[in-house]
């Protein structure tokens, strides 16, 4: 039996290949162009630090139009950074209204926010919500996937016990995993979160290429 190919649903080092599907991260003004679908871009919260308000309005309006995007991302609000809140949260919902107006899905970073994150996709209408490198409890883990959210487990993610009773917690059809700026190869995080599920890796690799099927529509 032919198996699915294993999907890394957020990466800076693409493996796409006959076995994997990799979705290539680009952070607009500071990257070029992704190479080859699929691939996401958007403005991530760290680029604030050195974007002015005409660099940001630029950047903006090339998202409301670049044609190889499948997914808008990674965005989103990190209150560890020395951006100003406000202005982290005005770019992140303009953000989330061009990923509503393109009916694409989105790739959340998101740290130390957890109250406004939330808020603010409640005030928008985005489908595909991904929480990427998700290192949350089983609580959070649960609350977000209640809302239809799906969460994206790494290599750094599965190192923590605490993570690891999350992803047990959570319905498979709303996981994903990601190898994002690491080395690791997409198969060795499979290979970890099978042991943690007690789950065949085939079995795995079927879940969520079933997930991102779903997911890219």
């Amino acid at each position: 039996m032919e198996l699915d190919p294993y999907v890394n649903i957020h990466t800076h080092r693409p493996e796409n290949g006959p076995d994997t599907v990799s979705v290539t991260n680009r952070m607009l003004g500071e990257q070029e162009p992704c190479p080859a679908p699929p691939c996401s871009a958007g403005i991530h919260p760290w680029s604030l630090e050195h974007l002015d308000n005409d660099d940001t309005d630029r950047l903006l309006a090339e998202l409301k139009t670049a044609p190889e995007l499948s997914a808008i991302g990674e965005i989103g609000l990190d209150y560890t950074r020395p951006v100003d809140r406000l202005r982290q949260l005005s770019v992140f919902e303009k953000q989330l209204d061009i990923a509503s107006a393109r009916s694409l899905p989105i790739i959340l970073h998101s740290v130390r926010a957890w109250d406004d994150m939330l808020a603010a996709l409640g005030r928008h209408t985005v489908s595909g919500v991904v929480f990427h490198g998700f290192t949350g409890n089983e609580q959070q883990a649960q609350q977000l996937t209640r809302k239809g959210y799906y969460l994206s487990f790494g290599s750094r993610s599965l190192l923590s016990p605490k993570t690891a009773e999350a992803l047990r917690s959570i319905p498979t059809d709303r996981l994903f995993f990601e190898t994002d700026d690491t080395p690791v190869p997409i198969r060795d995080v499979y290979e970890k979160a099978s042991e943690i599920l007690g789950m065949p890796t085939g079995t795995l690799r079927h879940i969520i290429y079933n997930n991102y099927r779903k997911w890219k529509k």
